[in-house]
């Protein structure tokens, strides 16, 4: 539902994280990869939520 609503326009993507921030998430798949073995699908899901987590959390 929500890849729909983001592809009609009705809701936006959440922003990319810059800096620091994406070093920090590109570590965290990085082992998420490798240490942990998880899928390309499992770790996008997972960096998401992460993602969610800190930007409600900066408000």
């Amino acid at each position: 539902m929500l890849a729909l609503l983001r592809q009609r326009g009705v809701t936006s993507d959440l922003p990319s994280p810059t800096g620091h921030i994406a070093e920090e998430f590109s570590r965290y798949d990085a082992h998420m990869c490798d240490a942990r073995a998880l899928s390309a699908v499992s770790r996008t899901n997972r960096l998401r939520i992460v993602q969610r987590l800190l930007l409600a959390g900066a408000r």
